[in-house]
C-alpha cells in the first residue's frame, strides 16, 4: 500500500488524545501513512478561523486521502471543503453534523454555510451516528447521507462514541477507503 495522508480531528472539549483517536493514529502510524492529528486550540471554546489556522498548513501541502473526524471536528473538515481549503478523497465524520448545536458558539463553525454540493464531490464520504447521542442529532446525520450522498452507518446505543476504538466494522470501512481500489459510494 502507497504512503496516504491521514487528518484525525477531534471535537468540542477534545485533544489529539480524546476517545478512539490515538488507536486510530497509531493504526495509521504503523501502517507507514503520513498522520496528522493536532489538538485543536481552545477546544473548550472553539474559534473556527483558530481552528482552521491550526490544520491549514498541513492541509494545504496536497491531497488529503482521508479524514476521520469526531463531534466538531467532523464540521470543521466540513467547513474546510466547503472553503476549497483541502482536497479530500474520503471523509468519515462520527458523531458530527452539519445541523444547528445545541451552544451558540458551536454554531459559528456553520459560518460559512456548509455546502453539501462540495461535500458531495467527496469520493468516499461516510456518517456514522447513534440513536442515543445526547450531543449530536441523528435527524441531522441523516439529513446528510440524504443531501450529501454518504454512506450511512447508525447505531442504537454507541451514545457520542466516547470510547477507545471503534466498532469493528467502522474500522474496517476506514481501512478499506485507504486502498487504491476501494470502490466509491
Amino acid at each position: 500500500m502507497d504512503r496516504k495522508r491521514v487528518l484525525l480531528l477531534h471535537g468540542y472539549f477534545g485533544t489529539q488524545d480524546s476517545y478512539f483517536l490515538p488507536v486510530l493514529r497509531e493504526h495509521f502510524v504503523q501502517q507507514g501513512h503520513d498522520v496528522f492529528c493536532p489538538s485543536l486550540p481552545m477546544s473548550d471554546k472553539p474559534n473556527l478561523s483558530s481552528w482552521v489556522d491550526a490544520t491549514q498548513e498541513w492541509c494545504s501541502r496536497g491531497s488529503v486521502d482521508l479524514a476521520v473526524c469526531h463531534s466538531l471536528g467532523g464540521t470543521l473538515a466540513m467547513s474546510l471543503v466547503t472553503q476549497d481549503l483541502i482536497d479530500l478523497k474520503a471523509l468519515f465524520v462520527i458523531g458530527s453534523s452539519f445541523g444547528p448545536k445545541d451552544q451558540a458558539e458551536l454554531n459559528t463553525f456553520l459560518v460559512p454555510a456548509i455546502d453539501p454540493t462540495k461535500i458531495r464531490k467527496i469520493k468516499r464520504l461516510f456518517a456514522v451516528s447513534s440513536f442515543d447521542d445526547p450531543w449530536t442529532h441523528h435527524e441531522y446525520s441523516s439529513l446528510f447521507v440524504k443531501q450529501c450522498g454518504a454512506v450511512g452507518l447508525f447505531y442504537a446505543n454507541e451514545g457520542h462514541f466516547e470510547r477507545e476504538t471503534l466498532p469493528d466494522e467502522v474500522m474496517a470501512m476506514i481501512s478499506f477507503s485507504l486502498q487504491d481500489n476501494a470502490t466509491e459510494r
